[in-house]
């Protein structure tokens, strides 16, 4: 299947590593102008870098900011005005298991403001 994305200007939070650097990934490989992000330039200048090196069209860049701030989320806005597409892969979550996770927990995850 060929996906052509070429036209679409997309941020992809969260995507130095898991699932949202392969989601990235896949955006990249689609053709899409990237912008990803995390919260240390360590990682996030490793990953445009290793991004551009293995995807040779990619065109990917980086936004360095913690999305769980208020500051973070204004520097992160700011950087990428022109964004047409978001792909948020932040939430907050729990290390117990899934039949451990109580009322309050489930409260907690969709009022949660990432």
């Amino acid at each position: 299947m060929i996906i052509d994305r070429k036209d679409w200007r997309a941020v992809v939070t969260g995507s130095t590593a898991g699932i949202g650097r392969t989601i990235a990934e896949g955006l990249a490989r689609s053709g899409a102008s990237l912008v990803i992000n995390g919260r240390s330039n360590k990682r996030v200048t490793q990953a445009v870098r290793e991004m551009q090196e293995t995807i040779l069209q990619a065109d990917v860049t980086g936004i360095v900011a913690d999305v769980a701030t208020p500051d973070g989320v204004a520097d992160f806005v700011a950087s990428a005005p022109d964004a047409d597409t978001l792909l948020n892969n932040l939430c907050p979550a729990f290390s117990n298991a899934f039949e451990d996770v109580d009322d309050a927990d489930w409260l907690k995850l969709s009022r949660s403001r990432l």
